[in-house]
């Protein structure tokens, strides 16, 4: 992201009450399989890390996955 990495992204979500209480759900798509990174984004509430597949179908796999799992979570803000 040009002006902000997702870390300082999801600080500036989890920062900001208005944005922490909407439940939106925050997850990382990343090349980097950083452990330190993958430690810093669960200290500030994100609900998945996944490392970006090489392979374009297994990408399209990999969201319908994540977006299947969120239309049937329930979660506090419905």
């Amino acid at each position: 992201m040009p002006v902000m990495n997702g870390l300082e992204l999801r600080q500036h979500m989890h920062d900001d009450e208005s944005m922490k209480n909407r439940s939106a759900p925050f997850i990382f798509l990343s090349t980097t399989e950083d452990r330190d990174v993958v430690r810093r984004a669960f200290a500030l509430s994100v609900q998945g890390f996944f490392k970006k597949p090489a392979e374009f179908r297994e990408l399209q796999l990999l969201l319908e996955l994540a977006l299947d799992y969120w239309k049937h979570c329930e979660y506090p803000a419905k």
